[in-house]
């Protein structure tokens, strides 16, 4: 290797290493819910409460979700949620996220409040009686659906 090759080589290493350097900026997110019943009738709704705190999102729209999936088939999720208008709306298939339960966070990046949900026993993904595990997911404004709320619930139907 030639010097003025290795001159640009080392200048491109120290400029990558300089750059690595610089902190990243991490969005830190806390979401949890608490407040499931330990069993429901399979027509029974119920309110759940909801914590969410996401560093830097100060007025930002989520929409949040409840899913229930059967113990033995924990990624084939199904049930209703009652959105801002009264309405409920099945997670089974998602034509529009948007129909979820709307929430806006505060000035401080936080939002608490409770939503209610219900299982869709006419679902497929039903198995009758029997445990079921209980989440929320939120989307962001844009639609992604890549975060679940940190707490699981089990809940006997």
């Amino acid at each position: 290797m030639n010097l003025s090759l290795m001159k640009v080589f080392y200048l491109f290493l120290s400029a990558f290493l300089f750059l690595l350097s610089f902190p990243q900026s991490v969005i830190a997110a806390t979401f949890v819910f608490s407040g499931t019943p330990e069993s429901i009738s399979d027509d029974q709704s119920f309110s759940v409460n909801v914590s969410l705190s996401i560093s830097g999102s100060s007025g930002n729209d989520y929409y949040l979700r409840g899913d229930f999936s059967h113990v033995d088939t924990p990624t084939s999720y199904f049930g209703y949620t009652k959105n801002n208008l009264g309405a409920w709306y099945n997670a089974d298939p998602i034509l529009d996220y948007t129909q979820f339960y709307k929430v806006t966070m505060q000035s401080d990046g936080t939002w608490v409040g409770s939503m209610e949900v219900k299982p869709d026993i006419s679902n497929s993904k039903y198995k009758g009686t029997g445990g079921y595990n209980f989440k929320i997911r939120r989307y962001t404004s844009t639609g992604q659906s890549n975060t679940w709320a940190d707490t699981i619930s089990q809940i006997a139907i």
